[in-house]
């Protein structure tokens, strides 16, 4: 029902193949990362935000609630054990959740590769693809392009419209 398009004017897109009935579900993906705004800390999972009535703290911090176990040991692997003992100068000045984000990118795409080398060698990989409707994608073990929204690579693809940017604000 969908194919990858490129447009000079919308840049890269998914755009119907054919009609498509309304409340029909087409993709279905897990966001790379996601943040909580600081307001909700204690009361949704800093996981999955979750929200539950009978939440378990941080082991190490005292800054943010697991809905479970299971959630308190992915969260701390895929870089709460950073974020944690940082979390009260976080916390104190206030950083926004694009600050959140951007951190949470930058830890998860690091722990995806072996080094930062090898990160910067995929990121000159996919920087040199002249398709635009592939930009992002990398090669599988069968020397296939493919679109995994689970890498870093199809992140540090997205159009960041940095000339539409405010400086100021």
């Amino acid at each position: 029902s969908l194919e990858i398009s490129h447009s000079a004017s919308m840049g890269r897109g998914v755009m119907a193949t054919e009609d498509i009935r309304p409340g029909q579900v087409l993709v279905v993906e897990d966001p790379y990362v996601s943040v909580l705004n600081g307001k909700k800390y204690d009361l949704r999972c800093y996981f999955c935000s979750s929200r539950n009535f009978a939440m378990i703290a941080c082991e190490t911090c005292t800054y943010v609630m697991y809905c479970n176990e299971e959630c308190r040991t992915k969260s701390w692997n895929l870089g709460h054990k950073f974020e944690c003992h940082i979390m009260p100068r976080l916390v104190h000045m206030s950083f926004g959740p694009l600050v959140l984000v951007s951190m949470r990118i930058l830890l998860k795409a690091k722990s995806q590769h072996s080094s930062w080398d090898v990160m910067f060698k995929m990121i000159e990989s996919i920087e040199k693809e002249t398709d635009p409707k592939l930009k992002g994608f990398t090669l599988d073990t069968d020397n296939v392009s493919t679109y995994d929204v689970d890498k870093y690579a199809p992140i540090y693809m997205l159009e960041n419209n940095m000339e539409k940017w405010d400086e100021n604000s």
